[in-house]
């Protein structure tokens, strides 16, 4: 069965069977690449009543109706912020991280293109603030991994230089015990080396 076979025969079921089988086929699409998942649901514009809704809350923002954002907000919430809670590593981020998504949703709704599905939006903004939070994740561990191993390191010298300071004076009052003469020839050879 061909890709267009496939989504015509989609659009002959109920919108909340329709739904839950997008919904599976983005997880497929998504465990074997999330950067073709979002493209492929951003892709899916089958028009369904709430994302006809969701198109004339946007439009509403855009001509200035900011009270429709809230409406938008309400609906994309929950879901947005299980997406997001799946993806981090810190699961603790995940309300900064759904704020941040809205935020970014509400200063650039003007570049929303008319006949692509919010959502899919909403998810492409939230999956690009996942990555840059996972990014810096990682180069926060890898840090404190650097300096820790800068701590132990310079742990390690500071105990050499007090065994190494430790030895000298043992040797400094070996020396002292040796007789005059010797202590000059010792000195001058180990001094010259």
């Amino acid at each position: 069965m061909g890709k267009h076979a496939k989504g015509k025969e989609l659009r002959g079921i109920d919108s909340v069977k329709r739904a839950s089988i997008l919904s599976n086929l983005f997880v497929t699409f998504w465990e074997v690449s999330p950067i073709h998942a979002v493209k492929a649901t951003m892709l899916m514009t089958e028009k369904e009543p709430n994302q006809v809704n969701d198109l004339a809350l946007v439009e509403a923002v855009q001509r200035g109706e900011l009270e429709a954002f809230e409406s938008l907000v309400d609906r994309h919430l929950d879901r947005i912020h299980a997406f997001i809670s799946i993806k981090l590593p810190v699961a603790h981020l995940a309300d900064e991280i759904a704020h941040e998504t809205f935020v970014f949703a509400f200063r650039h709704i003007h570049e929303f293109t008319t006949g692509t599905g919010f959502r899919a939006w909403l998810h492409a903004i939230a999956f690009n603030k996942v990555r840059a939070e996972v990014e810096r994740y990682c180069r926060e561990e890898a840090n404190k991994l650097s300096y820790a191993e800068h701590r132990l390191m310079e742990t390690a010298v500071n105990q050499l230089d007090a065994e190494s300071a430790r030895e000298v004076e043992a040797l400094n009052g070996c020396l002292e015990k040796v007789p005059a003469e010797m202590r000059e020839l010792i000195t001058a050879k180990y001094h010259e080396e």
